[in-house]
């Protein structure tokens, strides 16, 4: 089973989904032709619907990619955005997106693991991070220790309330098959607000659609 770090590897593949173009092979063409451009700009439109007010706010994009909801987040005025992948190829596709936007000191990109990375921001995304990951766990109990105000998580549900999430929540599963990559729905949301709570957030509010549960956590004595 290949690791996730090289299914990631092919950065510019990932980041042209957006516009429904990119691909090396014949499925992933297809699939970022119909599926992937409206998923993943919904997912990014429901991220910033979530972060509101974003002005004025830092920001910690946690497995941020080639950097487009980094970049969407700066420009909806945040005061500052620091993105990490602990994929190279991903990073270096953000710096040249950064470089090419005239170096604004707001934003920065680095290789860095959220399971060890200590920083803390007003907000803190963690988007198409748990999906690949058998223990949320494990990837939140750090992000924890840093008492960000808000998080947001996005995650396949292990029960689904909508069909179209149902729908393309099982191609994911059915897609990570294909490409030998394991791809988990098996986290609950009761499991996860439960053990949020427990850690001292609120659930504040929630969508589930084709991308699963994209929620929103506020820090208990910040709301």
């Amino acid at each position: 089973m290949p690791d996730i770090k090289e299914y990631f590897s092919d950065a510019k593949s990932w980041d042209k989904a957006y516009e429904g173009k990119g691909g090396k092979d014949f499925l992933t063409i297809i699939a970022n032709k119909l599926f992937r451009k409206r998923l993943l700009n919904k997912r990014l439109d429901t991220v910033l619907r979530l972060m509101q007010p974003i002005e004025g706010k830092s920001v910690l994009d946690a497995g941020c990619g080639s950097g487009r909801i980094a970049f969407a987040t700066l420009d909806a005025r945040a005061k500052s955005v620091i993105g990490i992948d602990y994929n190279k190829n991903m990073i270096q596709l953000a710096n040249v997106r950064a470089k090419n936007n005239k170096g604004d000191a707001r934003i920065s990109f680095e290789i860095n693991d959220i399971t060890k990375y200590q920083i803390y921001t007003d907000i803190v995304l963690l988007v198409g991070v748990l999906s690949y990951n058998a223990n949320f766990e494990t990837i939140l109990n750090n992000v924890l220790r840093n008492k960000h105000k808000v998080i947001i998580l996005q995650y396949l549900p292990s029960k689904s309330t909508t069909f179209s999430a149902f729908f393309i929540t099982s191609l994911a599963i059915l897609w990570g098959r294909i490409r030998k990559i394991k791809v988990y729905k098996r986290h609950s949301s009761e499991e996860i607000n439960r053990y949020m709570e427990k850690n001292g957030y609120v659930l504040k509010k929630y969508y589930e659609d084709g991308n699963g549960i994209v929620a929103r956590f506020d820090k208990l004595n910040e709301t």
